[in-house]
């Protein structure tokens, strides 16, 4: 798993950066990352099958002294168990856009069909410049396997401000979970 985590207002003398992350059930743990950098950038192996639900971050400056950033003591959530694609996320020349996702077997139960995505997309609306947002809801076809994934497509119906169009994807299995707020385009 790579990461990209901003951490601001530190001295920049730091000695090591510990990524340390929570599984579905809770306490695993790994380590990465030596150097002095603004932005770090974090290597580890999480086992597929457990998955990680949130993640720390700890930033030993030197001897004992060390910072925890733990989101108010929840951590920072990760999704890790439905995925919206993007890099697999095609537009035809007719405007249409072939849309891919992906839901964790193992938590996701491997009966798990009601795969969906809001779209939301913005709309002038007369007599103001702030556009309206228009919702509409997508439902996803299975359309294979890929490891421990059970992967998706759906096929979209052209959009205006498609730079500005967001997708919310909602996979049901043993409980509801999300990838919100995505961009359809890169």
């Amino acid at each position: 798993m790579n990461s990209r985590c901003s951490v601001l207002d530190l001295p920049r003398r730091i000695l090591l950066t510990r990524f340390q992350y929570a599984g579905h059930r809770g306490g695993e743990r790994n380590s990465s990352m030596f150097g002095e950098t603004f932005y770090h950038f974090f290597s580890t192996s999480i086992d597929s099958t457990k998955g990680i639900s949130s993640f720390n971050i700890t930033i030993l400056r030197g001897g004992s002294a060390s910072q925890i950033f733990s989101n108010g003591g929840v951590g920072y959530p990760i999704e890790d168990v439905a995925l919206f694609l993007p890099h697999e996320t095609l537009i035809a020349s007719d405007g249409s856009i072939s849309m891919s996702a992906a839901a964790r077997i193992p938590f996701a139960s491997p009966n798990a069909q009601n795969v969906t995505a809001t779209i939301s997309a913005p709309s002038p609306q007369l007599g103001t410049f702030s556009p309206t947002i228009i919702r509409s809801v997508v439902a996803f076809g299975k359309s294979g396997t890929r490891g421990l994934y059970t992967t998706y497509t759906a096929t979209l119906s052209p959009v205006s401000n498609l730079r500005q169009t967001t997708l919310d994807l909602t996979a049901h299995g043993a409980r509801i979970y999300r990838d919100e707020f995505r961009r359809i385009t890169l």
